[in-house]
């Protein structure tokens, strides 16, 4: 895929925001990764007017990556890295609460909802990057609103994660299923495991009212919890304004449980740490928006000095969102929705200045695939976890100073 840039850059944001590789590869249907397809390559890019996406053909620098599953991504993008980084025996924070399911911005989300301000080259040529960065900004919310208030939805996961291990690169291909129920109730379920092994990597569970989280790593469980109830109650008694959500343009209240796990933490923790532009794409003949992001030169700063003075390589320094742009077939669904998701990481310092992006490190490429509606809400049930008599951590007091509510 390529992503065609809809604003002027200059050359040196160019060379670092272009993508070069000789092709990429997709999932074929069903995500079997025995029937992989190969998909040409992108042409070479206009200068100014876009970067190629979805490269993972080559690797030039090999990345670290303690956990190679989608959850891997939430917690590296999260403040959740930093606090491990900083502090190896606090307490993890936790995600926010959710309690009522109901939500009347859920009525303004419907299926068939699609991103309001498209990019246009001519339109976004005269305009300033305080401009462009709120235009961005503004689809981000709405994609955020959308997945948290509107229908839901059920996918097929396909992850692709670039490792090292003992100065040799490999390559983990993860697969799974991605179950949200929408409609403002917080509740989803999320699993993936390694291709050809039954054990589930990571499995991702929220009701509403708790977040659980089991990953298994070199065969040890480790179990984690979020008290979201008690994060909207606190949500509420500091009588937080219902417009909540900032650029969406009407008034819609996104509690903490509701921005907390899954789609929905990455796509909140993109808003809030990176500088965002807007691009087009396609893909498999789907026409796509790409919301960019960049990481601030704050957030940079903080989590070097956190950090021992240098960025950890498997941070991620750049995320592309793409953005289905009209529904899929056969299922007439999805429009508004992500299909794929890339981070990058940083360059070693001694790689070439004039490198292209597929040259930043890939650290992962997420796809959502046979994306469909709910046709009716899944029973309770669904979104129950058994912890047994395991011990578990709770999360909730990092989430507490993330939504601000201590």
């Amino acid at each position: 895929m390529k992503i065609d840039r809809q604003h002027r850059i200059d050359s040196e944001s160019q060379k670092s925001m272009q993508l070069s590789g000789d092709f990429a590869t997709f999932p074929a249907k069903h995500n079997d990764p025995e029937k992989m397809q190969t998909c040409p390559g992108p042409t070479a890019a206009k200068p100014g007017r876009h970067v190629n996406l979805g490269k993972t053909a080559r690797l030039y620098r090999p990345v670290l990556l303690g956990i190679a599953v989608f959850l891997a991504l939430l917690i590296l993008c999260s403040d959740r890295f930093l606090a491990n980084t900083t502090q190896a025996n606090q307490q993890p924070a936790q995600p926010p609460a959710n309690t009522a399911p109901e939500n009347t911005a859920s009525q303004q989300a419907t299926a068939g909802s699609s991103p309001s301000d498209l990019p246009d080259p001519d339109r976004d040529s005269k305009l300033s990057a305080e401009q462009l960065q709120q235009r961005a900004e503004r689809q981000l919310s709405e994609l955020i609103v959308r997945i948290a208030n509107g229908p839901g939805f059920r996918c097929d996961l396909w992850q692709r994660v670039r490792t090292q291990q003992e100065s040799k690169e490999r390559e983990i291909l993860c697969l799974g299923s991605y179950l949200h129920q929408g409609q403002g109730t917080a509740r989803f379920e999320m699993h993936t495991q390694i291709a050809g092994r039954r054990e589930d990597l990571l499995r991702q569970v929220s009701d509403g009212r708790l977040l659980w989280t089991s990953q298994m790593i070199a065969g040890r469980l480790n179990l984690s919890r979020v008290d979201l109830g008690l994060l909207d109650d606190r949500y509420r008694s500091k009588g937080k304004p219902v417009e909540s959500m900032p650029n969406v343009g009407h008034p819609v209240e996104i509690r903490p449980s509701m921005l907390t796990g899954g789609l929905c933490e990455i796509l909140d923790t993109m808003r809030r740490d990176y500088d965002l532009s807007l691009g087009t794409s396609d893909a498999n003949g789907q026409d796509l928006m790409v919301i960019i992001g960049n990481l601030k030169n704050s957030k940079r700063e903080a989590i070097i000095s956190q950090s021992g003075g240098k960025l950890p390589p498997s941070y991620p320094t750049r995320i592309n969102v793409a953005v289905a742009l009209q529904n899929d077939q056969p299922t007439g669904f999805g429009k508004g929705l992500p299909v794929q998701i890339e981070h990058f990481g940083t360059p070693p310092e001694d790689d070439d200045q004039d490198a292209t992006i597929s040259r930043r490190n890939m650290i992962s490429l997420l796809q959502l695939n046979n994306l469909q509606p709910l046709k009716a809400a899944p029973l309770n049930d669904r979104f129950k976890f058994d912890s047994g008599d395991n011990e578990f951590i709770s999360e909730t007091p990092r989430y507490e100073t993330r939504f601000q509510l201590r």
